[in-house]
């Protein structure tokens, strides 16, 4: 039996739409268009569609001689799990960042307080759905990668997120990355993960199944079921936890605070990669992280 539906899970979703010619025309494939997808994987460009959506952004230096008070966020336009982001502290630094990746698209952001957020997406021709996770650790230091993560109430960051979708009509799945000051009440956009973002496993847990609800979608064009993820579901990326302990003590940058809740396992409503029912999972997890550690030398490969 042919497959009837393709689903990518990450950045591969690019290639494979700017080569949707090449497969089968009945086969299902809900993503957008690979320009849309650039685009939005571009976060220059992403940044100045949020601010035109009425989005609020970081403060923008257009050069290093701008900034007038650090850290700052400096980061290349391309990149995922923290790569190609640095929070320099001197003027100095700065610049030596400037010219190292001179030639390519970068940003040079004011540096916001508060935790990160990300809210998952689902956008199918009339249907709109959302849900809301804060990161409780991240594998990388300043953000990126989520390992432990959990599910609020934060009707403002997904208000923001439907305005930057419906400006740019987005049709499929993405996550959209927020800091945000519950405090203050301020907020930052990020970036767009246009595609499943890593910490899928946290909605799912919550009952909003978001594959499920794409796949019914692009399907039958509609889908009835009631998919309210549950405020206060927490999540736990376990070898997640392990690369950033480890990374953490390399760079001799970890809290007492932080090691216990890398190490915490209580009022975790499920695991990322860690199932009763296929506990080889976690194995083949670790033997690919190792392969990568040995090729690259990197515990963000």
């Amino acid at each position: 039996m042919k497959p009837r539906v393709l689903l990518p899970t990450h950045d591969e979703s690019i290639i494979i739409m700017r080569h949707r010619d090449e497969f089968p025309k009945e086969l299902i494939i809900p993503y957008d268009s690979a320009d849309m997808l650039l685009m939005l994987s571009s976060k220059s460009e992403a940044t100045k569609l949020a601010e035109q959506a009425g989005v609020p952004i970081p403060q923008i230096f257009k050069a290093v001689d701008d900034v007038q008070h650090y850290p700052v966020v400096f980061k290349t336009a391309i990149g995922n799990s923290a790569k190609g982001v640095f929070f320099p502290k001197t003027k100095e630094v700065l610049k030596g960042l400037t010219e190292k990746y001179q030639g390519t698209d970068y940003l040079i952001q004011e540096k916001i307080g508060g935790s990160d957020y990300s809210v998952d997406c689902v956008r199918w021709n009339g249907y709109y759905h959302s849900s809301v996770y804060k990161a409780l650790v991240t594998k990388t230091e300043g953000g990126g990668t989520t390992t432990q993560r959990e599910i609020v109430d934060e009707p403002l960051l997904e208000l923001y997120a439907k305005k930057l979708l419906d400006y740019v009509d987005f049709k499929g799945v993405c996550g959209i990355d927020f800091r945000y000051d519950p405090q203050t009440m301020k907020v930052a956009f990020i970036e767009v993960n246009a595609r499943f973002t890593g910490g899928l496993a946290t909605p799912i847990a919550a009952g909003f199944d978001i594959p499920w609800v794409l796949y019914t979608l692009a399907t039958t064009g509609k889908c009835n079921d009631h998919q309210n993820a549950k405020i206060g579901i927490k999540t736990k990326w376990i070898l997640g936890d392990v690369i950033t302990l480890v990374g953490r003590l390399i760079s001799l940058r970890i809290s007492m605070s932080e090691m216990k809740q890398v190490f915490a396992f209580n009022g975790f409503d499920a695991y990322d990669d860690y199932y009763p029912d296929d506990k080889k999972a976690i194995l083949g997890e670790m033997r690919y992280y190792l392969g990568k550690l040995v090729k690259n030398g990197k515990l963000n490969p």
